[in-house]
């Protein structure tokens, strides 16, 4: 297997360990394999790894399963109840091996024995392919829900619109790009300038109403009569236009916020048109106008 890709930056560790000596350890070993790879914080119980997760960001999290206020796997399932988005690799003891395997068929990335981690190179390898190894299953995640949203827009338009949508996915139509040029650049406006708010948010730690946002631009879309290629055609333009001039690492940030942005404005589309689609299949059972 071939090595692992050096980060850009050190992974923000969070390391969820009772034992002073294990923990001391872990970083050793850590330190002795990577001394730049890992930026480490270290947590005593479950309640103080759930505090400190609402104030940090973290990109891996390596937890004790037998903690002063946990035991067992309960301890990953309350974990996983608070958080979806980070990587969990599992401590155990030698005596309760077994309770990895059933940690990772509960949810973790990886197991690891405590105290066993020769050579030293396998804790810091570990750790990282459990982060490639989440980051590869967020991507197909979102790809299939990006496909499911876009089969059923496409339905749902084609119920809505007939023969005559905007959008050149359907029926070889105009996309809205080409339909008004003009107006396709200010929405691309309205999407950027989200999207800027957005990795603020992420970044800094500030509210904006990201969310209204997207959600009163679907309903722009919708009145449009846009379908699946218009958000991507919007969403393309956009980070293009963000991305200029910007360095390696910032590009990845936009990228990777614009994608979850993307996905949700194709739901809100999505929630706009069965929305409109109800509506009008009880006007026409009712004979009342629209609501």
């Amino acid at each position: 297997m071939a090595d692992v890709q050096a980060p850009t930056r050190p992974l923000r560790l969070l390391l969820v360990e009772d034992d002073a000596g294990h923990a001391r350890l872990t970083r050793e070993w850590l330190q002795e394999a990577d001394p730049f790879g890992f930026a480490i914080t270290h947590v005593v119980t479950l309640t103080a790894a759930l505090a400190v997760l609402k104030e940090q960001v973290f990109d891996l999290m390596a937890l004790d399963l037998g903690l002063p206020d946990s035991q067992g796997l309960v301890t990953l399932q309350k974990m996983r109840a608070m958080i979806s988005d980070i990587p969990i690799v599992v401590l155990t003891n030698q005596s309760d091996e077994s309770m990895g395997i059933a940690a990772v068929e509960a949810g973790a990335q990886d197991y690891l024995v405590k105290g066993h981690f020769e050579p030293e190179y396998l804790l810091s390898r570990t750790f990282k392919y459990a982060v490639e190894r989440h980051q590869l299953q967020q991507r197909v995640n979102a790809a299939r829900e990006e496909a499911e949203q876009q089969r059923e827009l496409l339905e749902l338009t084609k119920r809505i619109n007939g023969h005559t949508p905007v959008t050149l996915s359907l029926y070889s139509q105009k996309a809205l790009a080409d339909y008004n040029a003009v107006l396709f650049q200010t929405l691309v406006n309205t999407y950027r300038d989200l999207l800027e708010k957005a990795v603020e948010q992420q970044a800094f730690k500030v509210e904006h109403p990201v969310d209204r946002g997207l959600t009163a631009l679907a309903q722009q879309l919708g009145f449009l009569k846009a379908g699946p290629r218009d958000v991507i055609d919007l969403h393309s333009r956009a980070l293009e236009i963000a991305l200029q001039n910007r360095g390696k690492y910032a590009a990845k940030f936009y990228a990777d916020e614009g994608r979850l942005m993307a996905l949700e404005l194709m739901g809100d589309l999505v929630n706009y048109y069965r929305h409109f689609y109800r509506n009008a299949l009880h006007s026409t059972q009712t004979g009342k106008e629209p609501l």
